[in-house]
């Protein structure tokens, strides 16, 4: 199978692959070596697999271990201020006492607790604990921390416990969160939950705030529908100076490369099939599609989960 190419596709190959090398030589990208990136390009062999690979590359949104800790700041010193205040469960006067009262770890004068999204498959989520230890170690104490588990325990031995705040890299169709959350009855224990996703459709925010009465979803982004590599709003396939394809037509391409080059991951267009390029320094959320971070004999990654 092929897809149509435009006549300058090797200069937008050869473009795309610059910036990208650009970005990671300026350590934008910190996760990867130029190595990771060369070695993910030999997976592409024809003019319209590359064609097709510098489409992937154009579309990737990557967020630094510098972005990830603003996002932090950003969550702890506005955000969550914003929302105390706002459905009156905590007033903060100062942001210097507030930051203060949050690394002394001052339980009884804090109604608020911190704990990272568990697993569906009842393990800690790995990129949630990752997240969670960062925005620990910067900017509270470790005795505000619940494990996911013990929720309902603590809320019984700790009288001052009036919300639970959650982190995670991303809510993506939803699923994972609806799972965590009914497992352990959170939206039935009498708090709030304050759920920080660093990224979040906004379709899944509005179902889950339709579905659960003390549930409250506050993402840093927001993504739609326009994420997805195949959105006719992706600039790197559809713009003025070349849209040869239709998104049926490129999603029939992709198919095709995942078959010629054996890759036999369950979700090959990430979970839900969202078909995101979008990761972070220290996570790779499985709403990417697997070209991303499929590895095998007969495919080299570029980055892995």
């Amino acid at each position: 199978m092929k897809i149509k190419i435009p006549d300058n596709h090797e200069s937008i190959y050869e473009d795309a692959v610059d910036v990208t090398k650009k970005l990671i030589r300026f350590n934008y990208w910190d996760r990867l070596d130029i190595s990771d990136l060369d070695a993910w390009l030999d997976n592409f062999e024809t003019n319209e697999d590359k064609y097709f690979a510098s489409g992937i590359l154009l579309s990737i949104i990557y967020r630094s271990s510098k972005s990830i800790t603003t996002f932090g700041a950003n969550i702890i010193q506005i955000k969550l201020p914003n929302i105390l205040e706002k459905h009156n469960l905590y007033s903060i006067q100062c942001i210097e006492s507030w930051e203060k009262d949050l690394k002394a770890g001052n339980k009884k004068q804090l109604p608020i607790r911190f704990s990272a999204i568990e697993g569906i498959d009842g393990k800690p989520g790995k990129s949630g604990s990752a997240i969670y230890r960062d925005i620990c170690n910067k900017h509270f104490h470790s005795r505000l921390g619940v494990l996911y588990n013990e929720v309902s325990e603590k809320l019984e031995k700790d009288k001052d416990f009036k919300v639970l705040v959650l982190f995670d890299d991303i809510l993506g169709t939803g699923t994972q969160f609806r799972a965590y959350i009914d497992k352990f009855n959170l939206d039935s224990l009498g708090i709030k939950i304050i759920y920080f996703p660093f990224a979040a459709y906004q379709e899944s925010i509005d179902s889950i705030h339709s579905d659960y009465e003390n549930i409250i979803i506050c993402p840093v982004e927001v993504l739609t529908s326009s994420e997805s590599l195949f959105s006719e709003n992706n600039l790197a396939f559809f713009n003025k100076f070349h849209s040869e394809n239709t998104s049926e037509e490129l999603k029939k391409y992709y198919l095709n490369i995942c078959e010629r080059k054996n890759i036999k991951a369950k979700d090959i267009f990430g979970f839900g099939e969202l078909a995101l390029t979008y990761f972070f320094s220290n996570s790779v959320p499985n709403n990417n599609i697997a070209a991303l971070w499929y590895d095998s004999d007969t495919w080299t990654q570029l980055v892995g989960r």
